[in-house]
């Protein structure tokens, strides 16, 4: 595999929407083997902040900047190398399990054969040509986790990872981040302090 540095800087970040502020004067840094968990109450702006991290939305004070082996980051090169699995990014239910895949895998540059172990490992193998309207909600969960990372990507986000897994998945997900987080820059959002507990730095927000 191809060796790589990725990093990211944010300095007083702060977002507001109207009148009302989401956070404010939040700052961190991570980079490739280093993983941050950004925890706090619901409505404290921890998806918001996976957003701004991903390049989705702009914070509204302070600064954020990736770069990767050194070069600069942005737009489209930076969602080119960015996995995010959350709550809003939903696969489509009309497609199966492994059509999911190929058109993640299409739309990523990626190629779907990589998918394979990882159906495996996540228990899909079998479910994999089942339409996704047939799948539970702890499965789905388990196919946003394939689709984010078919692409190897250098920053990883996972936003409240853990919804809908049961303790096997739970398990899984924990084995999961360990393969992967040696070649990754990686975010939790979370409330779970077992998830948190996975990463090596922690932002709060309140």
């Amino acid at each position: 595999m191809t060796v790589r540095s990725f990093s990211l800087d944010a300095v007083s970040l702060s977002k507001s929407y109207g009148r009302t502020r989401v956070f404010e004067n939040v700052s961190f840094s991570i980079a490739t083997g280093e993983s941050a968990a950004f925890t706090g109450p619901n409505g404290s702006g921890k998806s918001t902040l996976c957003d701004i991290a991903a390049g989705i939305r702009r914070p509204g004070r302070g600064t954020i900047s990736h770069y990767l082996n050194g070069a600069p980051l942005q737009g489209e090169s930076l969602l080119r190398v960015t996995g995010l699995a959350a709550p809003r990014v939903n696969p489509y239910d009309e497609l199966t399990g492994m059509e999911n895949v190929r058109f993640a895998a299409r739309a990523r540059g990626a190629d779907p054969l990589t998918a394979a172990p990882l159906f495996e490992f996540f228990g899909l193998a079998r479910h994999r040509d089942k339409l996704l309207r047939h799948y539970s909600s702890g499965m789905r969960q388990r196919l946003k986790l394939i689709l984010s990372v078919l692409h190897d990507p250098a920053l990883l986000i996972l936003d409240e990872p853990g919804a809908n897994l049961d303790d096997e998945g739970r398990w899984k997900l924990a084995e999961f981040i360990e393969l992967i987080r040696a070649r990754t820059a990686l975010i939790i959002a979370t409330n779970d302090r077992g998830e948190a507990a996975l990463c090596s730095s922690e932002v709060r927000l309140d």
